[in-house]
């Protein structure tokens, strides 16, 4: 069954698309990206309330463990287009 993700607490900013993450682990973090070079990469921010399923896998289950995430089985799609 899908599944929904939504922020209860926090805001967190994370790579907005594959290649933009894919470029960040193939450096080894962003740290390790020069400032200069950081331009072309693409973040999303989400903050309480918001949407997060398209939050990296890893990412998405520290915070839901954690209680910050919170995460729905979507039982049809009324209940995502009505939240």
């Amino acid at each position: 069954m899908p599944k929904s993700y939504t922020v209860i607490k926090g805001t967190y900013t994370y790579p907005a698309d594959p290649i933009s993450l894919r470029t960040i682990q193939d450096a080894g973090g962003l740290s390790k990206i020069p400032i200069k070079n950081r331009a072309i990469l693409k973040f999303k921010t989400v903050t309480v309330r918001q949407d997060c399923g398209d939050m990296p896998q890893p990412a998405l289950g520290i915070y839901t463990s954690r209680g910050l995430i919170e995460e729905k089985e979507i039982v049809n799609e009324k209940e995502i287009i009505n939240e």
